[in-house]
């Protein structure tokens, strides 16, 4: 029992300590679909549609993940000659909301794609989700193009757009020169 003023702790605060970072395998896929589920209302990704990305050489995915299992994902498009990416799906498991496990998994998302080469990093968004655009605002995301009537129920979205960290590009060019 806490009495007010007790520092309460936060549900997840041991798992996300102990957090860490790999990229998604076949083995993922149940976990990935139950995080899609408690994540979003419409369109989640299914299995098979899962199962499909992870064998694509366009996709990558990061997941982060504890020893109690996925903690969160996050998916990119990669298109072989172009310099930017696209967060297709982020989903952070719904327990861990507000205690920067979102925010964790988009910073180390955005330095591997900055390795990978990547200079910018878009996504798309609906124009009335005003706490996704703060979250993504936070991280250095600024609109790029107004998408009207881009979703399936005809929901407006915005296309918002960052630049990846530069010094981790070139240090990298650096080391291969």
């Amino acid at each position: 029992m806490f009495m007010e003023g007790d520092k309460r702790p936060r549900w997840g605060e041991a798992r996300l300590e102990e957090a860490r970072f790999r990229e998604a395998e076949r083995r993922d896929i149940p976990a990935l679909v139950a995080l899609e589920s408690a994540t979003f209302e419409f369109h989640c990704i299914d299995r098979r549609h899962f199962l499909r990305l992870l064998e694509s050489q366009s996709v990558y995915c990061l997941v982060l993940e504890s020893n109690e299992g996925l903690l969160g994902y996050a998916l990119v498009f990669l298109r072989r000659g172009k310099s930017r990416a696209r967060l297709y799906s982020i989903a952070i498991d719904p327990r861990l909301r507000g205690q920067g496990a979102g925010t964790l998994l988009l910073r180390k998302l955005m330095l591997e794609l900055a390795h990978f080469g990547q200079r910018r990093l878009s996504l798309e968004v609906r124009t009335a989700d005003e706490a996704a655009r703060r979250f993504y605002d936070r991280l250095g995301f600024r609109p790029l193009d107004s998408l009207p009537g881009y979703y399936d129920d005809g929901a407006d979205a915005m296309r918002l757009v960052t630049e990846l960290p530069e010094r981790v590009r070139a240090s990298e060019q650096a080391v291969a020169s």
